[in-house]
């Protein structure tokens, strides 16, 4: 059984819950004064569950907070249960407009409507706007879609493990995803530039600038479930985007699970990330581009067996690498710091590469594991310097180092680099192995020719390609603590971090200490590739 009630905008006001227009300084649409309020709908779904739709014409959410449970005490004794979990339904694209701060406390629940197009669901952090979403391990923040029952029928549900982690397994591109944009700087013609799957006539879609310190506020514990719809011509949005976002922006401990695009895409800016986990998406675990120059450590990419294609596109911009936009050669490059990665594809289609640099992008990967890609690093060379990334490689912009490449393509060598586009200089892959002597023995990179001891993970090699989509409680990602003839890690060798960033000391490849056990690593408890019992 199902009650309803909608509140009025003023006792809304009452329970302070009145979303309060911005003027058209505080807002970047230009007729924000003009739009309708933004709407939020009060709703019993059962005597545990209540329900606040959202609905955003113009002018954003508002500062507003976004709660666990239902307070009875503030908002009227709504039904006899005290102790209700909150969901929060976004009713298309639901923005926080400049000015405006979005609270989001820990263990709260987002879902979004699905839709395709201008139906499309999502919630965008504008340019000057701000989330706080400070998730606990115990206690994580959920966005997903409406049709996940996350909330159990009957009882007090007040713990995370509580919750129905095992909904809609396998299921992409529901609603649109959590979007960040901000006004760090890029390396495109323009200094701002609209995102990825946000309509380009919505003037709030903007990103970039000229502030690489620029805070788009705090997402920490996190898990970002069923996302990347299309809204129009192909063009979905990912799972986690982030758009011209500062270094004064923290993104940590955050899973981006069954995306039908990529999991998490960074488009330029200084943002930084840690303990980042991908899952199940349908393209590219990672994709980096437009002058991004971020620090990062501990990142996970794990592939399903029925689609997926890279770990990381790394591109200098976001166009197509054999016609790059005028930004290719532009400033700042794209050149970020990753640290200790651990990359799991399913060595299937032409696009399975660890990483491709195209579009005169860079690197720098330090302590990395790899598994199950038809090729390991794979960089562009063309003619035109303003394509090439392997001139990115001779000018140590792009680095490899301390990493193990297992069961990739056909043999121990041969594809450990792949060169691609144009003409490569003959000697290109010996100057690869003679800068890291790729599968010399004791040396920086080595490349396994076959599945090792403590390094399998079973592709299906059936027709539906389900074997790692299926919730069994045995996943491992964690490697054994000896990798017979991997390289030493490397734990010196990189300029001091930017302010606010850590290097974690983790004298270990990938982004799991071999000492300690799956169901006690960093990914444990909070996400649902834990919960939903992968392992």
């Amino acid at each position: 059984m199902k009650f309803f009630a909608l509140r009025s905008w003023a006792l809304l006001a009452v329970l302070g819950f009145y979303l309060t227009a911005c003027s058209s300084n505080d807002d970047p649409a230009p007729t924000t004064s003009e739009a309708p309020a933004t709407t939020i709908t009060r709703s019993r779904v059962s005597l545990n569950l209540v329900q606040y739709t959202i609905k955003d014409f113009g002018r954003g959410i508002g500062t507003f907070t976004m709660n666990k449970l239902e307070n009875a005490a503030a908002e009227g004794s709504f039904a006899a249960n005290a102790n209700a979990r909150v969901q929060y339904i976004l009713d298309g694209l639901v923005f926080v407009n400049d000015g405006q701060v979005l609270t989001v406390q820990a263990g709260a629940i987002i879902k979004a409507r699905s839709g395709t197009g201008d139906n499309a669901s999502a919630l965008v952090v504008a340019r000057g706007g701000r989330i706080s979403a400070a998730g606990t391990a115990t206690d994580p923040i959920v966005m997903t879609a409406e049709a996940d029952n996350l909330v159990p029928n009957t009882g007090t549900v007040t713990d995370y493990s509580q919750l129905n982690h095992g909904n809609l397994i396998g299921q992409r591109g529901l609603w649109g995803g959590l979007v960040l944009l901000g006004r760090a700087s890029l390396n495109r013609a323009t200094a701002e530039t609209n995102i990825e799957g946000i309509p380009s006539t919505n003037v709030r879609g903007l990103y970039g600038g000229t502030n690489d310190a620029d805070n788009s506020g705090t997402v920490r514990y996190m898990s970002i479930r069923h996302t990347g719809t299309d809204i129009g011509a192909g063009n979905e949005l990912q799972g986690l985007t982030l758009g011209g976002v500062g270094s004064a922006t923290t993104v940590e401990y955050v899973e981006s699970i069954y995306s039908n695009d990529d999991g998490i895409e960074i488009f330029g800016g200084t943002v930084n990330t840690k303990w980042i986990l991908v899952a199940f998406n349908d393209d590219d675990a990672f994709d980096y581009d437009q002058g991004w120059r971020g620090w990062n450590q501990f990142w996970v990419a794990y592939s399903g067996d029925d689609v997926s294609n890279r770990g990381c596109e790394c591109d200098g911009d976001d166009s197509n690498a054999s016609t790059p936009s005028v930004s290719t050669n532009g400033t700042p490059f794209t050149r970020p710091y990753i640290f200790n990665a651990t990359l799991i594809g399913r060595k299937s289609g032409s696009e399975s590469q660890a990483m491709e640099f195209r579009a005169n992008s860079g690197g720098l990967w330090y302590n990395v594991h790899v598994e199950d890609f038809n090729s390991g690093p794979r960089l562009q060379y063309e003619a035109a310097a303003a394509l090439s990334s392997w001139r990115r490689f001779r000018t140590g912009n792009i680095a490899v180092r301390g990493a193990v490449f297992n069961n990739i393509g056909t043999g121990v060598n041969t594809n450990a680099l792949l060169i691609m586009g144009g003409s490569p200089p003959t000697d290109s892959l010996n100057v690869w192995r003679a800068t890291y002597g790729t599968g010399a023995g004791t040396t920086e990179i080595v490349a396994l020719g076959a599945v090792s001891t403590g390094l399998n993970y079973p592709i299906s090699t059936t027709t539906a390609g389900t074997a790692r989509l299926t919730p069994a409680g045995t996943l491992d990602l964690v490697p054994d603590a000896s990798i017979s003839g991997a390289p030493a890690a490397i734990t010196t060798g990189w300029p001091a971090p930017p302010a606010g960033f850590t290097v974690t000391t983790a004298a270990y490849l990938g982004a799991f200490d071999p000492a300690v056990a799956m169901n006690a690593s960093w990914i444990s408890g909070w996400t649902k590739l834990d919960r939903a019992n992968f392992f």
